[in-house]
């Protein structure tokens, strides 16, 4: 029963896809337009941003990871 109530009360959201990046951020799209509704920085990941790129150049790090 709150399964099929919760299905009932979603049933017109538009479908989304959302995609974890290893630059930090997690994006969501419109599964109808591709368009990109938003992209959200983890609170726990911003201050690990500047340790992206140090004196020698970029340092790759894992932040929001994604599957494949």
């Amino acid at each position: 029963a709150a399964y099929e109530s919760f299905s009932q009360l979603h049933e017109n959201r538009t479908p989304m896809v959302y995609v974890g990046t290893n630059g930090g951020g997690l994006h969501a799209f419109n599964a109808q337009t591709g368009k990109e509704e938003w992209v959200m920085i983890p609170p726990n990941l911003v201050s690990k941003l500047p340790r992206q790129k140090d004196a020698n150049g970029y340092v790759h790090q894992y932040f929001v990871p994604h599957n494949h």
